[in-house]
């Protein structure tokens, strides 16, 4: 049976839709034991709050037992006291950051809120993402120099900040395992750096990323979480009210979107991942920006569903997040050879570019 029309998938798909105000009710009232399917997938999706807040637009008669409903209730209110209180680390870290010289940007979660409208404050939270402008030499040795707990990678610098808060500081936003892919993928970058907006988060205001830019990001960072450890219903969702944003006949916008996915080898991903928009949660024909692919939907979906927010709840995982260097290497070889069809050229060059970045990170000492 299609994962699309087993009851409980089907009821989670309708309460989300009910949070963006696209549907008013479920198809039927859930049974207790049913919610609590529910709860565990929204809890597994990373998706408590946004859930709660369909719950609060549904009939009396739909909503879920009492002691669960409040149980929903006080994680989605610890999910907005958490926001409130990123949107100031925001804030004060592009100020002190500034200071020190380097400009930065606020990358998805936080700088994605505004997308969101009401619904921001509901939007279950990570890590803090900035992409930092300046020499990485100068960037890795002031990190070393002001802050305590830190690790190094190709992909970003990471800091702890406290006990729950981690800022990753990204010199590139993203990068692809395939050398020639990543080349021209960095080259947008160089090209799109200026294009910022200041945006109002509650009574916050930072710098962020254009919607322009979001389109290709983000999909380029799912596709990588896609293809190296799994990704949630969230991350989609984040894509969900990017393009929901946009306006329904801006041509250039897609012609330039279809432009630099195509040479990026993200075609048919994309496909897939407009079938999910269309699909799961109910976006218009016209707010697709490429034709859906229903293969590689289901395939993404099926994947999401499996895996949880960023594949934690994956048992095929085992090996991809092994303690043994080796195990990890062969784990992610053997996960993307399930998506050869979508992502060719970066699962032929994936064991080279580990081997590469294993031997880049033990030359300089990082972690």
């Amino acid at each position: 049976m299609s994962v699309i029309k087993e009851k409980i998938p089907t009821l989670f798909f309708e309460l989300i839709q009910v949070a963006f105000a696209n549907k008013d009710t479920l198809t039927v009232a859930p049974s207790e034991k049913e919610w609590a399917d529910l709860y565990r997938l929204a809890k597994e999706q990373a998706l408590i709050g946004i859930c709660f807040y369909g719950i609060q637009r549904l009939p009396e008669e739909q909503r879920p037992e009492e002691d669960l409903y409040y149980k929903w209730m006080g994680i989605a209110a610890k999910i907005q006291q958490r926001n409130e209180f990123l949107n100031k680390e925001c804030v004060r870290l592009q100020s002190h950051f500034m200071e020190a010289g380097f400009n930065t940007v606020v990358l998805k979660g936080q700088g994605l809120l505004p997308y969101y409208g009401n619904l921001g404050g509901f939007r279950q939270t990570g890590d803090i993402d900035l992409w930092i402008d300046g020499d990485a030499n100068a960037i890795v040795d002031y990190v070393r120099s002001h802050f305590e707990r830190y690790c190094i990678t190709k992909a970003h610098i990471e800091i702890e900040l406290h006990d729950d808060i981690i800022v990753e500081l990204h010199v590139h936003p993203a990068r692809l395992r395939c050398p020639w892919l990543n080349s021209r993928l960095q080259n947008w970058f160089v090209n799109n750096r200026a294009k910022n907006d200041v945006v109002e988060v509650g009574n916050h205001s930072f710098t962020t990323v254009t919607t322009d830019f979001n389109l290709v990001f983000l999909l380029v960072h799912l596709y990588h979480h896609v293809l190296m450890e799994g990704v949630g219903l969230r991350q989609f969702m984040d894509y969900y009210f990017v393009l929901k944003s946009i306006e329904k006949q801006d041509f250039s916008m897609k012609q330039s979107f279809v432009s630099i996915i195509d040479s990026l080898g993200m075609h048919k991903f994309a496909q897939g991942v407009m079938w999910m928009m269309h699909n799961i949660f109910a976006l218009e024909n016209d707010k697709l920006l490429i034709e859906e692919d229903v293969k590689v939907g289901n395939l993404l979906l099926k994947e999401v569903l499996l895996g949880g927010n960023f594949g934690k709840y994956d048992k095929r995982n085992s090996l991809v997040v092994s303690s043994n260097p080796l195990a990890r290497v062969m784990g992610g070889i053997i996960r993307n050879v399930r998506f050869f069809s979508i992502a060719p050229a970066i699962v032929l060059c994936n064991p080279f570019w580990r081997l590469w970045h294993y031997c880049w990170m033990k030359t300089r000492g990082y972690r």
